[in-house]
């Protein structure tokens, strides 16, 4: 390692500063001569590192990054995979370290961040000037997703800002924890920032230099896992600069560990670079198979009884032949062995082969191909491909139907036709189907251009019926506009709009799409900023507008204001108040199916509606309003074993596999809303899902095979048993967990009978039905009293 030290602090770190000291104002100018006596200050204080503290800075710690000529980790818990597109290299604090101009160093942040608690540290010489005026903006630091280090320029502060959402309030920044310390930092100047969050408590530090620069205790900090998919950054554009020796914790450093990275980064650097990686990993595969993506999608799903087929590709990488014989397992969805085939492969040096393998497909349900390979005393074993069977359906879609979705409706339809061979019925004009937003129809001033015609044309062939969605803001429609034409690949610009102009495109909508489409939904999210940054007040008027215009092009459309998420309560009050609710039909809001207990899930929604039906009383037309809940899914994790696609972090400390309980969720929130009212569900997201870290976690309903995933399937069943059906009651039996929710079908058209039933049912009796369906679910944690996965079903 080249031994080269540049270190020249601006803050003493031999005592820890008061409160008052660090949050001061400016302090006087400090010369070159003062910084190298700070530095010698502290090396005094340390000079003696024995072996027990080195050892101690080696106690949890998730990622380090030493930038020696390499983005290359000397340790990665997680992903070891780290970018910097046009990454350079200078002189750092101990060798090199890396030049950051136009793109900041990002990993993907499972297993090298935890958000409960930890500690960030790296030196950083800034290649801007905090007195610089001329870019009055933030200055990212280190950024982690609602959790940062940065620099406000107009403000000539450093903030540790950390951000949540908290039921009843919405989304919430803090930004109590603030610095001047950095308003005198000089261009190329080496500096060390240290920051300790610890969730539980709501203590968070900010360290400059080896010294307390500001510390706090907040409400507004996650305790949540951080997603696979999600990165972590150091630094950014608008704070360019030389980064070296980059350390995350997955514990708080001491305030004198802080001390010795500021002052020792040379022998702290050797000590951690010499900790060896885990050697726990499993050996890599001695030849590549793929994982097979069915084209096109709707080829996924087979009758019963019908063959499925697979091409499994095959690649030799390595510079030696391979012969050996690989073993092809069906697996249904309690991975039971459904089938087997054995193929013997003889594979060349960097050639290629492909494997064919054939299952029937037996009975109605998810199933995978599972690849296993035994060499010595090495397993290997990987699902390379997927499927589900299900009966052809013999109707077109309920309109009356609960169940709602958000299918692609691009690739000529190629994920409707699936959505259709599933059964499916109901789609929501949203990120997935697009014909009816103001930026599709409008997307310059003038007349109207009927773009996306294909999807609604597309849904209508299929009988599907639709959610119209009253959305977005065409740059030249802007309330304070025209504003500057957006990126035509960037989300549309969430602006409020020149209300003259939303009833212009509402009545132009309404009237186009009318015979087909009757339920409209008035934006989405408003209470989010990337899709509204006006007031609550002006989303109302926007209200008012748009159902204005609706109602004049179609009076018997039914409205619905306005896709709100459910946590922003006290936003979502100050637009009632304003108004927002007068002219609504309906209320929309975002509720999925999360995972949790159910007891916990029922007493969260039910609250969530008593919030909403309280604001349709009181500030809407006087009277409970019905509800729909058009956006909301699953967050489970893919069902497919032995993924290794670039940026996924090592099997060892990826987030379990949980699809399992991913499908019974989904049944169980489904249920829930159901007993407790919501009329429709439209579950997010069934769209294509490239190769990559993010195919192993998400709500996505399908698979990287294109395939539907268990809980797609769960819900699908569940739709075949209680479609047309209406709850007829919940029965709980809280001492074995147990609950039961019954529905009441409709008697064959023409035929009308008593039920029989043992003690003698009455026509007052709520389950005195023509026929009865019960989904049970059981919380014991045991494999028998969970089957099945899909709930069971009782006529």
């Amino acid at each position: 390692m080249v031994t080269r030290l540049h270190h020249h602090p601006n803050t003493a770190a031999s005592s820890e500063p008061t409160k008052d000291d660090s949050l001061s104002a400016k302090a006087p100018p400090r010369s070159p001569l003062f910084a190298q006596i700070c530095a010698a200050l502290i090396a005094l204080t340390c000079c003696r590192l024995p072996g027990a503290d080195l050892a101690g800075l080696q106690k949890g710690l998730l990622l380090h990054v030493p930038f020696e000529a390499t983005l290359s980790p000397a340790l990665a818990n997680g992903s070891g995979e780290i970018t910097c597109p046009g990454a350079t290299y200078a002189d750092g604090t101990v060798g090199k370290g890396v030049v950051v101009t136009d793109a900041a160093v990002s990993v993907l942040g499972e297993g090298n961040f935890r958000r409960p608690l930890g500690t960030v540290a790296f030196w950083v010489a800034p290649a801007w000037s905090p007195a610089d005026t001329s870019y009055q903006g933030h200055r990212q630091l280190f950024d982690a997703t609602n959790f940062a280090i940065n620099y406000y320029t107009p403000k000539r502060v450093a903030f540790f800002m950390t951000g949540k959402t908290r039921k009843g309030v919405g989304y919430r920044w803090d930004y109590s924890v603030t610095s001047t310390g950095i308003r005198d930092w000089e261009p190329g100047e080496w500096h060390h920032v240290a920051a300790t969050w610890n969730a539980a408590t709501g203590r968070k530090t900010l360290c400059l230099d080896g010294a307390v620069a500001a510390e706090g205790t907040t409400q507004w900090l996650r305790d949540d896992l951080y997603m696979g998919t999600v990165p972590i950054r150091l630094g950014q554009k608008e704070a360019p600069g030389i980064y070296d020796e980059w350390m995350i914790w997955e514990r708080c450093l001491s305030l004198d560990e802080i001390k010795l990275l500021a002052a020792h980064p040379e022998r702290i650097a050797e000590s951690l670079e010499a900790r060896s990686a885990s050697s726990s990993e499993p050996a890599p595969w001695p030849i590549d198979i793929g994982i097979v993506t069915t084209v096109p999608p709707a080829a996924t799903v087979l009758a019963p009884g019908d063959t499925f087929t697979a091409d499994i590709p095959v690649r030799n990488t390595t510079s030696t032949p391979f012969a050996g014989q690989i073993q092809f397992a069906l697996l249904d969805f309690w991975e039971a062995t459904r089938g087997r085939e054995t193929r013997r492969i003889v594979v060349e040096p960097g050639t290629s082969d492909t494997l064919t393998v054939s299952f029937p497909a037996p009975v109605r349900g998810v199933f995978k191909v599972a690849a296993e390979l035994t060499q010595r005393k090495n397993v290997w074993v990987r699902d390379v491909a997927s499927f589900a069977c299900w009966p052809k359906p013999t109707h077109a879609p309920s309109q009356d139907s609960f169940f709602g979705n958000h299918v692609n409706a691009w690739f000529d339809g190629a994920y409707l036709d699936q959505a259709q061979r599933l059964g499916q019925g109901w789609m929501r004009n949203h990120n997935m189907l697009q014909a009816t937003w103001w930026v599709r129809v409008q997307p310059e001033p003038g007349e109207f251009q009927w773009t996306h015609d294909f999807q609604i044309d597309a849904v209508k062939t299929r009988a599907m019926p639709v959610l119209g969605q009253l959305f977005t803001t065409p740059y030249w429609a802007a309330v304070d506009g025209p504003v500057p034409r957006p990126n035509a690949r960037a989300y549309p610009p969430p602006l409020p709009p020149d209300l003259d102009a939303l009833r212009a495109y509402v009545g132009a909508v309404v009237t186009r799409y009318g015979n087909t489409t009757k339920h409209w939904e008035v934006w989405n999210e408003p209470d989010v900023s990337m899709f509204w940054r006006g007031s609550p007040e002006a989303f109302a008027a926007a209200c008012q507008a748009a159902c204005e215009a609706a109602k004049s092009a179609d009076p018997d459309c039914v409205l619905m204001v306005g896709g709100f998420t459910s946590p922003a309560w006290g936003w979502h009050e100050r637009a009632a108040r304003a108004g927002a609710l007068k002219s609504a039909d309906a209320i929309s809001f975002h509720y999925g199916c999360p995972l949790k207990p159910a007891e916990e899930v029922h007493a969260e929604l039910q609250t969530v509606i008593n919030h909403f039906q309280r604001l349709a009383r009181e500030f809407g037309p006087g009277h409970d309003l019905p509800l729909w809940s058009t956006e909301g899914g699953t967050g489970d994790t893919t069902w497919l074993r032995g993924m290794d696609y670039v940026g996924l972090p090592p099997q060892r400390v990826r987030k379990p596999m949980n699809w399992h309980e991913g499908a019974i969720a989904t049944v169980r929130g489904e249920a829930i809303q159901q007993v407790l009212g919501i009329e429709r569900h439209f579950i997010y997201l069934q769209n294509a899902i490239k190769p990559g870290p993010h195919a192993y976690e998400g709500t996505s309903m399908l698979d990287v095979t294109n395939a539907p995933r268990p809980k797609l399937m769960a819900r699908v069943a569940m739709a075949a048993q209680v479609d047309g059906a209406t709850v007829a009651g919940c029965i709980t039996v809280p001492e074995a967990r147990l609950w039961a929710v019954v529905y009441r079908k409709p008697p064959p058209l023409g035929q009308c009978r008593q039920p029989k039933r043992p003690g003698g049912a009455t026509a007052s009796d709520p389950f005195a039905v023509h026929d009865v369906t019960v989904l049970r679910w059981c919380f014991f944690p045991r494999k028998a009293a969970s089957r099945p996965a899909f709930g069971e079903s009782f006529t």
